[in-house]
């Protein structure tokens, strides 16, 4: 069982109250995190203080505005019986410990990291590759018996994600720019509608999760990949609170 909250869906400008990236995912084993760019997180006492797991795309602001205050915020209501913090666990392209040091709170140490991408978390199997994108970007494939997931976070085309993403039962995948901006997209390491329509006809996704908007509405950007796609394909469009389950 693999269900998907999205707490932000929005790039590095969000507006009309709508939040950055974000998202919960739910295993038989319990929830954990994909990037930590919205607040809405920390409106949920009881699900913070079983958020010991995240999963962390890339550094760039819109995806860890809010990694200290996890970190911070677990301190405090996060205990074992010997008043200790329970750490949190995390997987980043880039050490924790640095972005803790930028943000001067370098004292803290109650998480642990990993830079390589492990084979299992939180009970499912866990696997990933670095995108085309500026910054060391990671996608995540995230896969039970039954089902697999892969989030992309920040990334333009390439063929090797394709071959990453190919067969998948849900794609949750970047949507950024408008085609006109197709060098931006290229040069900055994002997405437009024709790029992420070659992606789509060539990965055959089961289900497509379009996330991560910047320069576009969502249902425009959800309409123009249908017009220039060639297969059929089915998207939906990501929503600050929308629950999505994973099916086969």
């Amino acid at each position: 069982m693999l269900k998907i909250k999205f707490y932000g869906v929005r790039g590095v400008y969000p507006h009309g109250g709508e939040q950055m990236n974000s998202a919960v995912v739910t295993t038989e084993s319990g929830p954990f995190l994909v990037d930590l760019g919205s607040p809405l997180i920390f409106e949920d006492m009881e699900l913070m203080a079983r958020l010991d797991h995240t999963l962390i795309t890339h550094h760039h602001p819109d995806h860890i505005a809010f990694l200290a205050s996890l970190i911070i915020s677990r301190l405090a209501i996060v205990q074992d019986s010997d008043g200790e913090a329970q750490p949190c666990n995390f997987v980043s392209p880039h050490p924790v410990k640095e972005h803790m040091e930028y943000v001067g709170i370098n004292g803290i140490e109650s998480y642990t990291e990993h830079i390589d991408i492990p084979s299992r978390w939180k009970g499912v199997g866990l696997s990933g590759m670095v995108t085309a994108h500026p910054a060391v970007n990671y996608a995540y494939k995230i896969s039970t018996d039954k089902t697999t997931l892969v989030f992309t976070g920040d990334t333009t085309y390439s063929p090797e994600l394709a071959d990453f993403c190919k067969g998948v039962d849900m794609l949750v995948v970047e949507s950024s720019f408008p085609d006109e901006n197709i060098d931006n997209a290229l040069r900055w390491g994002h997405m437009c509608p024709q790029l992420t329509a070659r992606l789509l006809d060539e990965a055959a996704p089961a289900k497509t999760v379009l996330n991560h908007f910047v320069e576009m509405e969502p249902d425009d950007y959800r309409r123009a990949v249908i017009e220039i796609a060639e297969g059929e394909h089915e998207i939906i469009c990501s929503r600050d609170g929308m629950e999505i389950e994973v099916e086969p």
